[in-house]
């Protein structure tokens, strides 16, 4: 017992502790591709470090929704705009106002004046000073049946849900769905399984399924990394291998084995292994 009389807190054992560290260093997105995969066996196995990981996870969401709205809000005062009205040079100088009442109504309408240009110099001030936010979030929306974002948030046909870093996208058998960002954006037909890894840039992981590719968007999988650019293009699950057909723009692919290019009319097929094969884009 410690000398202010509370009982010290457990060690975690060091497989949890080291977890521990992963997952904050998933949050800030600073978390390589092999430590990735580390920390998703740990926290199969965990239910204590995975309570931890969804804790987190749902308080960095809290975070971006305040942040949304501070944006909105920051948004509706740059819209509105202050006119100021100035008389011609060549205009009669008002006259002297003749009563203390007069002059009273006068100064007041100058104060009314001061207060004005001084808000308007504030909104001013807050769009050349306060810089543009980053991206939190993207937007996942069900074109046909239904989809689940995160722990379980429904979105039937026609609707759409702001989708966080660290969530996943549950496209239904059946079911359609479009994942927008700020560059790209990826249809997927269910039954397939997307995590939002970084929402800029739009950086996803595919489990299972076929997406539908286009703008600059990073794929990832579990041997490898597709980089995305101007392109339009597929990927595709099946089992361990992740099949990438490039109709426009190119790609950057890489695996434990290497890396390589492929442009509009290319595909490639990345093995368990890590093993990249190169082909032709079937046309579809």
């Amino acid at each position: 017992m410690s000398s202010d009389g509370h009982r010290p807190e457990p060690a975690l054992p060091e497989a949890c502790a080291a977890a521990r560290k992963l997952i904050r260093a998933f949050v800030d997105n600073e978390i390589s591709h092999g430590q990735d995969a580390r920390l998703r066996m740990h926290l199969k196995a965990c239910a204590a470090c995975h309570a931890e990981y969804v804790e987190l996870v749902d308080s960095v969401a809290s975070i971006h929704s305040q942040l949304k709205s501070i944006r909105e809000l920051d948004h509706a005062e740059r819209a509105s705009g202050v006119e100021t009205r100035v008389p011609p040079e060549d205009a009669p100088e008002p006259a002297r106002p003749r009563s203390f009442l007069a002059r009273g109504r006068s100064q007041r309408m100058l104060r009314g004046s001061g207060i004005v240009i001084a808000l308007a110099a504030a909104v001013v001030l807050v769009a050349v000073c306060w810089p543009e936010q980053p991206v939190r979030s993207l937007t996942a929306r069900s074109t046909g049946g239904r989809i689940s974002i995160g722990n379980g948030a429904m979105v039937d046909s026609g609707e759409q849900i702001e989708w966080v870093r660290g969530q996943w996208c549950d496209v239904r058998v059946g079911s359609t769905a479009e994942l927008l960002g700020p560059h790209g954006e990826i249809a997927a037909d269910g039954p397939a399984l997307v995590l939002l890894e970084s929402p800029d840039p739009m950086r996803v992981r595919v489990q299972k399924g076929e997406l539908r590719v286009q703008g600059d968007v990073v794929v990832t999988h579990e041997h490898a990394v597709v980089e995305f650019a101007g392109a339009r293009a597929r990927a595709r699950v099946i089992g361990a291998i992740l099949e990438i057909a490039c109709e426009g723009g190119s790609a950057v692919i890489r695996s434990s084995n290497g890396s390589t290019e492929i442009e509009a009319g290319q595909s490639a097929r990345v093995a368990a292994d890590g093993t990249l094969e190169l082909g032709r884009a079937a046309n579809r």
